[in-house]
């Protein structure tokens, strides 16, 4: 449970923090993924690095920022590791799907609105994801 209360405080927080300012807490987020990083070595001693599956997603999305010239977010990326190597793989992966459900159908409805934007903030959508993989698994 501690480790969901430190996931989601952390997107939370960016979640607002990139909605006003378009950018992430970066020292915050560093150190969150830090000391995740340092939790889970010391939980496993040496043994299953399996663990380290939960940066994935983070790393690919800093990856395809760099591919795109930073068209994607390389803060998105960070911030999608410091929240998985708390959470694990298996629910940063579902909030990372729900998030990629979510920025197309509110950039259409943004369209349908005469509201058309360049940019949208991914940190706020992530954080929406979160909570609702969150809300299926507890239900579910």
């Amino acid at each position: 449970m501690p480790e969901m209360v430190i996931a989601g405080g952390l997107l939370l927080a960016n979640a607002v923090w990139d909605l006003r300012k378009k950018e992430i807490l970066t020292v915050p987020t560093l150190l969150v993924l830090a000391a995740g990083i340092v939790r889970v070595s010391l939980a496993c001693r040496g043994g299953s690095v399996l663990w380290m599956a939960a940066l994935l997603p983070g790393i690919f999305l800093m990856l395809f920022s760099i591919i795109t010239a930073g068209r994607i977010g390389f803060g998105d990326g960070m911030v999608l590791c410091a929240a998985g190597i708390w959470c694990g793989t298996e629910s940063i992966l579902l909030s990372l799907f729900f998030a990629l459900l979510a920025v197309p159908a509110a950039a259409g409805i943004l369209r349908i609105r005469k509201h058309p934007v360049r940019e949208l903030p991914f940190v706020p959508f992530l954080t929406a994801g979160f909570f609702l993989e969150r809300i299926l698994w507890r239900c579910g």
